[in-house]
């Protein structure tokens, strides 16, 4: 990858309720202690991502990052782009639900280029970040693949539970990447899978087994052996998201902890990363 192009990374998982959001926020705010300049791009219509990080409400009707995707559409990204509540933190935000399902199906309708509508829209600003974050809804579509075929040398990062329902998705998603990889990215790669919401189970347990043993060019980043770098469930995170506060600034010690050794932990793995073969 050029050393003046930004590291992309799409968050994905085909299971909602993951944590993957929450996640995405986390990273975001990991990459800012680091100094990263960070760009979150936020594709899914639900707009969480954009409610947490935005400094103040957006209008329904405010430019949104679906007014960049759309077929022969007219905004530039950079009119997108808006600050958010932390230093070194960008968003290109999601203003109205309705946009966005609707980009979607104009971007299935389109007879040319509907994989790479939005690698085109982020080509301006690709070297004006050192990281890109791209949150998705959990769910197949033109969306998705776009996000998937964002960049070269682009990595997915799996958020997810440890449980069968989430490895049910894990294999839906790979079934997708693998798709997106064969005919638009050939370089996509896989970053690593996060567990989340972790409560300590010795079902849970199990299943990273089953988990790392079904996809073992998915990189685990944990094992029943070692849950150092699990999300675990607690209800302070989502918290102190909805306060506006980084993990790292939590007056929780628990959570600073957490903030370091697993999403700043994340932070450098990600950035550090080679293609790894899919």
């Amino acid at each position: 990858m050029p050393e003046n192009q930004a590291r992309v990374v799409a968050a994905a998982m085909q299971k909602g309720g993951v944590g993957k959001t929450t996640s995405i926020i986390n990273l975001a705010r990991a990459a800012a202690v680091k100094g990263l300049k960070t760009l979150v791009v936020d594709l899914d219509p639900q707009a969480n991502t954009t409610d947490a990080l935005s400094v103040e409400t957006l209008s329904p009707t405010s430019v949104s990052i679906a007014d960049t995707i759309v077929p022969e559409g007219a905004i530039s990204i950079e009119d997108v782009i808006v600050d958010t509540i932390w230093d070194r933190t960008w968003l290109a935000p999601v203003t109205n639900e309705n946009t966005l399902i609707t980009a979607q199906n104009r971007i299935g309708a389109a007879q040319h280029g509907r994989e790479y509508r939005l690698r085109e829209a982020l080509a301006p600003v690709i070297a004006d970040f050192d990281l890109i974050l791209i949150d998705n809804a959990p769910a197949l579509g033109y969306l998705l693949v776009n996000a998937l075929a964002a960049h070269d040398d682009e990595q997915v990062l799996v958020v997810m539970e440890a449980d069968r329902w989430s490895t049910q998705g894990l294999a839906l998603l790979r079934d997708t990447v693998e798709q997106v990889r064969s005919y638009n990215n050939k370089s996509l790669a896989w970053s690593g899978v996060l567990i989340s919401k972790w409560r300590g189970t010795s079902d849970e347990r199990d299943k990273l087994g089953d988990i790392a043993g079904h996809f073992p060019d998915a990189e685990v980043w944990a094992s029943a052996e070692d849950t150092s770098k699990v999300v675990p469930l607690w209800n302070k995170i989502k918290t102190e998201i909805n306060a506006g506060v980084g993990l790292d600034e939590s007056k929780d010690a628990r959570l600073r902890v957490l903030a370091g050794e697993v999403y700043g932990w994340a932070i450098d793995r990600i950035m550090a990363r080679s293609e790894v073969t899919l």
